[in-house]
């Protein structure tokens, strides 16, 4: 399952993203995280596994790319260089399919907005669940 994310900044920017595991026919398994792209300074989602879900040929996705404008140059929000440690409470976590305990995760903290280039930039769950 996959949720919808609502991403706001005190900025005024706001968008909504795709985020965890998307399950389809044949048991084939995706994971989408919110990215920052470095080419349109915009947040997108990138896939970061693909391939069957409890498998050995489970292999990450060859090249993530920006949803948005296809570039390669981009950081997931998950790195540090993007996330204000001041809350730790984990929001989100979606297995990557590498390994076992190989995570990408979201926190209830602030993270950096491309349109202000501060850290106040939040994610929110919508309540909406995409199959």
């Amino acid at each position: 399952m996959a949720g919808v994310f609502k991403v706001t900044c005190n900025c005024g920017h706001e968008t909504s993203v795709g985020i965890g595991f998307t399950r389809m026919m044949c048991r084939e398994h995706k994971t989408n995280f919110p990215v920052l792209c470095r080419a349109c300074e915009t947040i997108g989602t990138s896939i970061f596994f693909d391939g069957e879900l409890d498998s050995d040929s489970a292999t990450k996705a060859a090249e993530p790319i920006c949803s948005n404008c296809e570039s390669t140059n981009i950081v997931r929000y998950d790195d540090p260089q993007l996330r204000k440690k001041d809350d730790e409470t984990l929001f989100d976590k979606a297995e990557t399919g590498q390994r076992s305990g190989d995570y990408i995760e979201l926190t209830e903290g602030v993270y950096f907005c491309p349109a202000c280039r501060d850290f106040a930039l939040r994610f929110e769950d919508s309540g909406i669940i995409a199959c």
